[in-house]
């Protein structure tokens, strides 16, 4: 083969992903190779790369570890950085600031962070999201015992549904019963507390409503099914409370009528509407029934509506819309009930039926009831409280919120096509999940947008995909900041501006680091009474941290774009091979960068960057330079040392950690860095994180 291709080198497609190959897609190479296959040098060549195509079987059989067995450095790396301490067993990130001690998975991924990925080959982005997504199945295949083969279709069906007549528990999940919404307090108050400790609390709370609820236990024979679904409607249709005229609140009693014939009229848009309509009827009816009789009452019900009130989903769907968008809308619990029916639907795929099996595979409990643990390990409540105050931040209504909701909980997965090497092969195709990508598609204009749109909206939302792989046209424009402080180079820019622009992507208005450090400044303020926008008081509260500023001016820009104090960062990964070009271009890019900025506003910079550039200044020589000339145009900054006993890090104003990998603990140059990986004797030398 000729060392190059339309001028561009075959080392550089070798180096952009694992078995190059077979993921060559429509680039011209592709075609360049299929047309010369029958040369005798050509066929020869092909038939030893071995390693330059998917092995096929072993990838059918799970059998590939991508942390380990990838042929590529760098993928093992960003293999390890990705999935964090076990990050596959997250259906969404935790929340920035918990209600309560998060646990399991949560607990040991408090501070994971999605990963936007950068390439200037097309290559990588598509097959970083096949084959990071693959490892994620792989992962979670082995943790539920499952045994199954990836290229095979997989099994379809909900194991959590709500139009199946002879399973009406989950509908407990989906009433937003004032009298758990009623409890919010409790749980807002809780922090450092466990969600056994919590529960309990709950549970003693609840003796008064358990007491009404004992009418209904009769000699007729068990109904657990019914318990489980009628006990939150019961809670409410007992209630003697009455309306609340002034703040237009119905009594519980109303409002659960008005629930049960709102969701009827209105069910939601999915193709299950109809059957959704027809369990309405039969709870309806139950209700109504003068002498209702559902057996004994199973021994962990109280316990059970303890957990909801904590973290049912309808229950904290309802308090995050009442908190934001107020309580006098009506239409917010039948929004509510939608709602929580979309999210349920995230456990409905086949990973989320996996982290599931995995939860409960030591218990003899139903899915449905695993998925509700698993939301109150999962600070189900924080995290809508802080996804829904994103939305409204963004000029979304209620209504508007719930759809993105909808859209973001369903979205449907991608795929990539692969080659394989045997001939006559049929080609591939490796799902897209955890991994996504965006890049130049071949479609029209508007199906282009489209797909950015919803790819963008589901990366900025908490749940899957917690990776976005993009070429060069996610780098301008384009917002990735909600739920993202990783950015990975994995081809470095050809310029320090655009590598500038590429991390302006995650460095935005209340962006995952600007949050997470609005959490620890205000890590012991508790959730305001007054029952309204949890981080809007939040951010209100953090205004205070404008007193660091230099001057005697405060800044709008704290703390929504920029806080001052905290341990979060945006961190720097580029994973480099040692010896190679980008080793020392990574250097050069940030010293030319840190140059630009001198030259800026200054007459003639084009000739100023050269003649600095040309007389290879240390960087101490440089730090002078700039503390002399240098025209500062940062809105603010900030004071290293004040009266306050926050320490504020010499470096804060970027934001930004860089560690080599190289670098060791007791190295005096190492920069700090706070990513929580464990050690491997066999990580990259030269990547930097």
């Amino acid at each position: 083969m000729q060392p190059t291709i339309h001028h561009l080198p075959l080392m550089e497609f070798y180096k952009s992903a694992p078995w190059p190959l077979s993921f060559l897609g429509d680039y011209k190479l592709r075609t360049y190779i299929e047309s010369h296959k029958n040369v005798p040098e050509v066929k020869a060549a092909l038939s030893r790369a071995k390693a330059a195509w998917i092995p096929r079987d072993r990838l059918d059989a799970y059998a590939v570890k991508l942390d380990k067995d990838a042929p590529h450095a760098r993928l093992r790396e960003v293999t390890r950085a990705v999935f964090g301490n076990g990050a596959e067993m997250l259906l969404w990130i935790p929340p920035s600031r918990p209600y309560y001690n998060h646990e399991g998975s949560f607990a040991t991924n408090a501070q994971f962070t999605k990963t936007l990925l950068f390439s200037s080959l097309l290559l990588a982005p598509r097959a970083l999201s096949g084959l990071i997504s693959y490892e994620a199945e792989r992962r979670l295949l082995r943790a539920a015992g499952d045994n199954a083969k990836y290229f095979e279709d997989r099994p379809t069906g909900d194991i959590i549904r709500f139009d199946n007549p002879k399973t009406l528990a989950p509908w407990g999940f989906v009433y937003p019963s004032r009298t758990l919404c009623d409890l919010a307090p409790v749980r807002d108050e809780a922090l450092g507390k466990s969600s056994e400790t919590l529960v309990n609390e709950m549970k003693n709370l609840l003796a008064d409503g358990l007491q009404r609820l004992q009418r209904f236990a009769g000699p007729a024979p068990r109904h657990p099914d019914l318990w489980y679904a009628l006990a939150p409607f019961l809670l409410d249709w007992t209630d003697s409370t009455g309306a609340d005229a002034g703040r237009n609140v119905l009594s519980p009693r109303a409002a659960c009528e008005q629930w049960l014939d709102d969701f009827r009229c209105n069910a939601g848009q999915s193709a299950d509407a109809s059957g959704r309509r027809d369990v309405i009827d039969i709870l309806r009816g139950r209700l109504d029934e003068p002498a209702l009789d559902l057996g004994p009452m199973p021994d962990d019900l109280p316990c059970f509506l303890a957990k909801l009130a904590i973290a049912g989903p309808a229950v904290s769907v309802l308090t995050s819309l009442e908190r934001i968008w107020s309580k006098g809308d009506r239409e917010l619990a039948r929004r509510a009930g939608v709602g929580a029916i979309d999210f349920v639907q995230v456990f409905n795929n086949p990973e989320g039926r996996r982290i599931l099996k995995k939860s409960r595979r030591d218990r003899q409990i139903p899915f449905w009831m695993a998925a509700l643990d698993y939301c109150v390990s999962g600070n189900v409540q924080a995290m809508f409280d802080e996804y829904l105050h994103l939305l409204h931040s963004s000029g979304l209504d209620a209504a508007e919120a719930m759809a993105r909701l909808n859209e973001t909980t369903r979205l449907r997965a991608g795929s990539v096509t692969a080659q394989v090497q045997r001939i006559n092969g049929a080609a591939v195709r490796f799902r897209c999940h955890y991994a996504v990508s965006i890049s130049n598609q071949r479609s029209t204009d508007q199906q282009a947008v489209e797909r950015i749109s919803n790819v963008r909206d589901a990366f900025n939302s908490p749940f899957w995909p917690f990776m976005l792989n993009s070429t060069s046209i996610g780098q301008e424009g384009l917002d990735f900041h909600w739920y993202c402080s990783r950015v990975v180079h994995w081809n470095l820019p050809a310029n320090p501006i655009d590598l500038e622009q590429r991390e302006g992507r995650v460095n935005r208005y209340k962006s995952l680091v600007v949050r997470r450090r609005v959490a620890e400044y205000i890590a012991n303020t508790p959730v305001a009474a007054d029952g309204g926008d949890v981080w809007a008081a939040w951010f209100g509260h953090a205004k205070s941290a404008r007193r660091l500023a230099a001057n005697a001016r405060s800044s709008d820009l704290v703390p929504y774009w920029h806080m001052p104090v905290g341990q979060a960062r945006i961190e720097r990964f580029v994973p480099y091979l040692p010896m190679s070009r980008e080793a020392t271009r990574l250097d050069e890019l940030l010293k030319i960068l840190s140059l630009y900025r001198l030259a800026f506003g200054q007459p003639r910079q084009q000739e100023l960057l050269e003649n600095l550039l040309c007389r290879e200044f240390d960087a101490a020589e440089i730090a002078e330079i700039q503390r002399k000339l240098m025209i500062d145009l940062a809105p603010l900054n900030y004071l290293h040392a004040a009266s306050d006993p926050i320490e504020i890090p010499a470096d804060d104003t970027a934001i930004m950690v860089t560690k080599s990998f190289s670098a060791h603990e007791d190295d005096a140059n190492g920069t700090f860095d706070i990513n929580p990986f464990a050690s491997h004797d066999d990580q990259l030398p030269g990547a930097e994180k």
